[in-house]
């Protein structure tokens, strides 16, 4: 089969499932939640009803997180009226893990603390530790290592001596993972093996395979590829016996990915068939996108970039307008590192910044190193240099972070042993007190009757007095409302009046500098079509005043646009109102301006938005007008407090680009705010290549 029947034959694989998919995945899944609701009002028992409810919650988890909190909601809300605790403590912990699943990590904490407040009875010891443990694994997604770490250990220990085999199993787990992500992959495989100990001693055969994932993970981030292969083989043996066919999957990637660092590459593409077929029948985009992104490292491990690029682009069509997936990020930086390779460096920058927004975006700082190298090396390429030096810089601002962040990791490892031994000692003096309290608690029962006369009477003073507060603050917030309300009308009426103040403004400037003008241009053109008699050199002196009076018209509207070019900034925004300006240009088919926009936030300064978009103007009526420009990228990226606009043109160029603020005034003047504002304005030109421009500024 020839490469390009490959191409359209993964084409139509595509086509064919958008289309059939999308729709039956729709009516499928309206149908399943009335025959699971229908399934959970039938019973009529309470221990039914509630276990019907965690049947709904486990069967929508994974095929849609926003259902299976439906039903966790209403599962926790009957276990409440019930008076089920233990029920309603496991139905807080599936709540909160829906929260996780949609990254609205606040939210999950509040419910895992409620759950916490419920589960304080010693017989639900096990549960307030698993609920402990969700906690750490949330403080780990958020990067509070050092948090996370210390409750884990406190976990594991109150587990191990209550002999809670399940947890402390879990805790050991989450502690792996931790050490993992540090780079202590041998820590870590010598947590797992723990752990696999542990699952053996229950004869769980699903957290042995889970187990099995992990070491081989581990091995396979140690180099020990070969035993990473022989673990993967029992977990793969493992998933079929339990027929867990997510598992077995998992073990399929894991496998693949060890016989292609191996430089085994039939075997590797052997596993990822299998996987991709998989997730065709399962019809789920995302799954597909993540296999041909697998298959396409593949590729690319080989040199065969073409193949790569096809896999690499067959996912980001699937996933493109899902910007919010974790998989876009991986498969732009992907493509951003493909088209490098490739020394297609223009193409490879469009994905990079769009990899570079969306890692902003969710704030993952370490992936801004590889990506900053992405972008310092495509233009490097292009022989940008101002532009390749600009985020060679960024890549050093970030690896001295990186740095500073891993030296504190390494004396809070220090800190965590010393309060680990410390935590140890509380607990054994805990348990003294504890024996001690049980005798002095009968004694404390008068004293406690006598405390709450106390707070009795004490609230009742403190409620008296919350009322007058509450009296008083009601006068303060109508005095203030009716302080806003001036303050408002007094804003509508500055602003009738700066707009009509505007508009005389413009009248008159039509009025005295157009309309002389004009008149004087009409003067001259009727002299010319009246007077037969006129000499030719008369006529060309009228000619060059004529030409003379264009010109200083052409200013004046300029000027006058200008005017009107700040109202319009504050009507549309910034970026709307450039969109329109680079519409309008390109209504005449001889130039093209493309405007690309990354990361950027509202600018609330008028005057710098304004300063903006008079500049990118200028530039704009200079490459059409002076460099012939027909092609002009520009490009706005916003990260945290800097704004970076680059914008690049195809035109002929400036043979001296340090003399060039000697003859335009306008670039003068653009140049000389940039450094008031303390921000960078650079050019970078070739003669006949283009010009490109790059200004960075503080917001």
């Amino acid at each position: 089969m020839t490469n390009l029947t490959r191409y359209w034959f993964l084409l139509l694989n595509i086509f064919f499932f958008v289309c059939k998919g999308m729709g039956q995945q729709v009516h499928k899944l309206h149908q399943e939640i009335d025959s699971v609701q229908q399934l959970v009002d039938h019973k009529k028992n309470t221990t039914d009803k509630l276990k019907a409810y965690k049947e709904a919650f486990q069967y929508f988890i994974r095929r849609n997180p926003d259902i299976a909190q439906e039903f966790a909601q209403k599962g926790y809300e009957y276990a409440q009226k019930e008076n089920a605790i233990k029920e309603q403590v496991g139905f807080s912990n599936n709540l909160g893990l829906t929260y996780v699943i949609q990254r609205n990590y606040s939210k999950a904490l509040d419910v895992f603390n409620s759950g916490l407040d419920i589960a304080k009875e010693p017989a639900l010891l096990e549960h307030y530790l698993f609920l402990k443990h969700r906690i750490a694994s949330l403080w780990l997604k958020q990067g509070h290592k050092r948090q996370a770490a210390q409750l884990l250990d406190s976990i594991i220990r109150i587990a191990k001596n209550k002999e809670l085999l399940q947890v402390q199993g879990m805790a050991v787990t989450e502690l792996g993972k931790l050490e993992r992500s540090s780079g202590n992959y041998e820590k870590s495989l010598a947590l797992f093996k723990q752990n696999l100990e542990i699952a053996k001693q229950l004869r769980n055969k699903e957290q042995i395979a889970y187990t099995y994932l992990q070491i081989a993970i581990d091995y396979d981030k140690t180099g020990e590829q070969e035993k990473a292969i022989e673990i993967n083989r029992k977990g793969i043996h493992l998933a079929k016996e339990t027929k867990n066919s997510v598992r077995l999957l998992n073990f399929y990637n894991n496998i693949a990915v060890n016989f292609r660092n191996l430089k085994q590459y039939d075997s590797a593409f052997y596993y990822q068939e299998k996987v991709l077929s998989k997730h065709k029948k399962m019809n789920n985009p995302f799954l597909i996108a993540r296999s041909y992104m697998n298959m396409g490292t593949t590729y690319s491990f080989q040199k065969e970039y073409k193949h790569a690029l096809l896999y690499y682009d067959s996912a980001y069509q699937l996933i493109k307008d899902k910007k919010g997936n974790v998989l876009f990020g991986t498969v732009t930086q992907n493509m951003g590192a493909l088209y490098q390779d490739m020394k297609e460096y223009k193409k490879s920058n469009q994905f990079n910044y769009k990899a570079l927004s969306f890692a902003q975006k969710r704030k993952q700082v370490n992936e801004y190193y590889n990506i900053y190298e992405n972008i310092y090396q495509s233009y490097k390429g292009l022989q940008k240099w101002d532009s390749a030096l600009f985020y060679h810089e960024k890549m050093g601002q970030i690896k001295d972070s990186l740095f500073n962040s891993k030296k504190l990791t390494n004396t809070e490892a220090v800190k965590r042993a010393i309060e680990n031994a410390e935590n140890q000692q509380n607990i054994d003096q805990l348990n003294y007190n504890n024996k001690r309290n049980s005798i002095i608690s009968i004694s404390a029962i008068g004293a406690l009757s006598s405390f709450i006369l106390f707070l009795y009477l004490w609230g009742i003073n403190l409620k008296r007095k919350k009322k007058i507060a509450e009296q008083s603050q009601k006068l303060e917030e109508q005095k203030v409302l009716t302080l806003i309300q001036e303050q408002e009308s007094r804003a509508v009426n500055a602003m009738i009046s700066g707009q009509e103040k505007e508009r005389q403004k413009i009248a008159e400037e039509l009025h005295d500098s157009l309309g002389s003008s004009l008149a004087t241009l009409k003067l001259h053109t009727e002299n010319l079509l009246i007077n037969p008699k006129i000499t030719k050199a008369a006529k060309l002196n009228i000619i060059n005043k004529i030409d003379e009076i264009i010109d200083d018209t052409y200013k004046k509207v300029r000027n006058i646009s200008h005017i009107k070019s700040t109202s319009t900034v504050e009507q549309q925004g910034l970026i709307r109102a450039l969109e329109k300006l680079s519409s309008q240009i390109n209504t005449d088919n001889s130039v093209q301006v493309h405007i690309d926009v990354f990361g950027f936030e509202k600018i609330t300064k008028s005057d710098l938005k304004i300063f903006i978009y008079n500049s990118i103007q200028e530039l704009l009526t200079n490459a059409i007008k002076h460099a012939k420009a027909d092609n002009i990228d520009i490009q706005i990226t916003q990260h945290e407090r800097e704004l970076n606009i680059l914008i690049e043109d195809n035109g002929k160029g400036i043979k001296n680009p340090d003399k060039i603020f000697e003859k335009g005034m306008g670039l003068y003047h653009i140049k000389k705010k940039v450094e008031l504002l303390k921000g960078h304005f650079n050019i970078d030109s070739t003669l006949n290549k283009g010009t490109t421009i790059n200004i960075s500024i503080p917001v």
